[in-house]
């Protein structure tokens, strides 16, 4: 996929979301961008938000570590159907550019109509740096269904060298 295709398949996506969200406030994403390894399957997973039938994952992300972030730091959120162990499906995903320092506020749309309430889904989030994981989520955090929230606070741990 092109460039040029990636960034309107982006800014549908940002569209849709900010449609089922109204306006962002605070320290929130500044302009949505692909994330780094973002590549043409993400492209039909992430298109597939029917806007009449969006749902929306809000929260907060933010890291212990007293360590700024430098310009062009991204953050890509991702819903995962995480029921067969070993093999997690992408549901949604939204990338970022940050515009400031954590926490940041994100807001992930999906599907409604991807999600079965027999299943279980997580978010993953990771910040990156020049393509490069600065910092990751350990494990998946629950949302969705079997009594977890559609709101979250992610705390993310420095990423190590391999990640």
């Amino acid at each position: 996929m092109d460039v040029g295709r990636r960034q309107m398949v982006w800014a549908i996506i940002a569209g849709v979301a900010a449609a089922a969200a109204g306006c962002r406030s605070g320290n929130g994403p500044s302009s949505p961008v692909a994330p780094a390894d973002y590549d043409e399957e993400d492209a039909v997973a992430d298109a597939a938000v029917d806007p009449a039938n969006a749902g929306l994952i809000t929260g907060t992300i933010t890291y212990r570590q007293r360590i700024a972030l430098p310009k062009g730091a991204t953050v890509a959120v991702e819903l995962l159907d995480v029921s067969d162990a070993g093999a997690p499906a992408r549901i949604a995903r939204s990338g970022f550019a940050t515009d400031g320092q954590v926490p940041f506020r994100f807001q992930l749309a999906y599907d409604r109509g991807r999600i079965d309430p027999g299943r279980a889904y997580a978010l993953q989030a990771r910040i990156l740096v020049d393509r490069a994981a600065w910092f990751v989520t350990d494990r998946p955090v629950p949302v969705l269904t079997q009594g977890n929230p559609s709101s979250v606070n992610l705390v993310l741990r420095q990423a190590s060298a391999r990640e």
